[in-house]
């Protein structure tokens, strides 16, 4: 009697335990991104890429300059790609070094990366 109630005590525990912990998934990815929706971000990336580099050029203030990097390496985000991530990735390390730059006052870094970040968003445009 008493190996009986371990039993179903365990039982029971297990089944509680079990039951609760069904719906506690981890929400997923719902859909991947069309090409025309790559397409699309990396002609949206290279735009704010350019855009960041005239605000620069043109002395702009730092917080017009930094919204553009950040609209840049967003659009980054959603460039899906295996193939393309490696120099997806080098632009964003570009453009967060533009953007430390852009905090310092130091202009010339900054146009010097937000070009080379460009380079590579023309390069991932023609290899797409």
């Amino acid at each position: 009697m008493y190996f009986l109630k371990k039993i179903s005590l365990l039982v029971f525990i297990a089944a509680t335990l079990g039951t609760a912990s069904l719906p506690s998934f981890a929400a997923g990815k719902i859909e991947n991104a069309t090409t025309a929706e790559v397409r699309e971000e990396i002609d949206n990336a290279v735009k704010s890429t350019e855009a960041a580099i005239e605000a620069v050029q043109n002395n702009a203030d730092e917080e017009t300059t930094l919204g553009f990097i950040k609209a840049a390496k967003q659009a980054s985000k959603k460039i899906e790609s295996n193939r393309l991530d490696p120099m997806r990735s080098k632009a964003n390390s570009n453009l967060a070094k533009a953007r430390s730059a852009v905090k310092k006052g130091q202009k010339d870094q900054a146009t010097a990366f937000l070009t080379e970040a460009l380079s590579t968003f023309k390069e991932i445009k023609t290899l797409f």
